[in-house]
């Protein structure tokens, strides 16, 4: 992390439910953001202020699994405790909120990025072919990729498939140069 500092912005995720272990965690990795993408019913909003409390100076990106209209009021119940939102898809066989390459109801993510007061990133199942339509119908702040622009190693884990990342930049800065129609 100290490498990217002035850089890049660095990001640590964790699925954890101890808050002592997450503030550990953070303390130890020194990231500029906390991304919050465990069970949010573990995390609830309250130990999310409880972090913000007890982490000053790290930005906090709350991951909220879009699931249907009620994912507007999570989003709402999160905003005032994070930096920033990011809606992704959820999968009961998946630990946390995302990695499902799924995407969800983008009308819905679209009502959370005009309900809430702070940058929204969307998420969940966004690939090179799907990310300028999602951009367009969503309007989010930015948008994130993880299942569509990897491959997977011999050895059964996956890294970014470097061509297919540039694609999905090149759709994205072409359709977030577009003017929204609304």
């Amino acid at each position: 992390m100290a490498a990217l500092r002035g850089h890049a912005s660095s990001v640590a995720l964790s699925v954890e439910e101890d808050l002592d272990d997450i503030v550990h965690m953070v303390e130890t990795v020194q990231p500029d953001v906390l991304h919050l993408c465990g069970d949010i019913e573990r995390v609830p909003p309250d130990a999310v202020a409880h972090l913000r409390d007890r982490l000053p100076g790290v930005q906090i990106m709350q991951a909220v699994p879009v699931t249907g209209p009620e994912s507007v009021e999570v989003a709402l119940a999160f905003a005032p405790h994070c930096d920033l939102l990011l809606l992704d898809s959820d999968a009961p066989e998946i630990d946390g909120i995302g990695a499902t390459g799924h995407t969800h109801d983008w009308n819905v993510s679209r009502a959370i990025v005009e309900a809430v007061e702070l940058p929204v990133i969307l998420a969940g199942g966004l690939s090179p072919d799907n990310v300028a339509e999602a951009i367009e119908r969503v309007r989010p702040w930015g948008v994130d990729s993880l299942s569509h622009t990897n491959r997977r190693n011999a050895d059964g884990g996956f890294s970014k498939d470097l061509e297919l990342v540039e694609r999905f930049v090149a759709a994205a800065r072409a359709a977030s140069a577009v003017p929204a129609a609304d």
